[in-house]
């Protein structure tokens, strides 16, 4: 990363960026407009005229907790790609490695929360889920029956009448 500006408007200006209304355990996001993968990009005018450009949630842990090595990364716990919360123990920003990194990508939690949160930005519904989910509670909310029977009740092909609900 750049080294941050000795110039005290720097670190104002990004502060005066970021939202704390939740308090100090909540996601603090930051009113810039998010890239193409997701995370904001805070940018300065460097020496000589030229821009500057941090990812936001890095600087903001930078700020509050330099990293120990410039390998490090800054990872979120809480899983928002806007969050700037650095404060320690309250689950948002943290120091980890590149395999802390791949590790936190690849968990499936992880997957199923990015994939949820990006289909509720979207306004998008997966038809698959939205049916299975809407078939297990109408026809068999107590019972484990394969997706492939429900779909055949579902669609009408096992012979079983389905309930109708309002």
């Amino acid at each position: 990363m750049k080294p941050i500006p000795q110039d005290p408007t720097f670190v104002a200006r990004f502060n005066a960026r970021i939202d704390r209304s939740t308090g100090p355990l909540g996601c603090w996001e930051i009113a810039l407009a998010p890239g193409e993968d997701g995370y904001a990009t805070w940018s300065w005018a460097g020496p000589n005229g030229e821009r500057w450009k941090y990812r936001a949630h890095r600087l903001a842990l930078t700020l509050a907790d330099p990293p120990t090595s410039d390998s490090l990364y800054a990872l979120h716990e809480c899983n928002n790609r806007m969050c700037c919360n650095p404060t320690p123990d309250a689950g948002h920003l943290y120091w980890g490695t590149a395999a802390d990194n791949a590790a936190d990508r690849d968990h499936p939690f992880r997957r199923w929360q990015l994939r949820n949160r990006r289909i509720r930005e979207t306004g998008q519904l997966d038809l698959f889920a939205a049916i299975r989910v809407s078939v297990a509670t109408d026809l068999c909310p107590r019972t484990a029956s394969s997706s492939h029977r429900v779909r055949s009740v579902r669609s009408g092909v096992s012979g079983v009448e389905r309930p109708d609900h309002e």
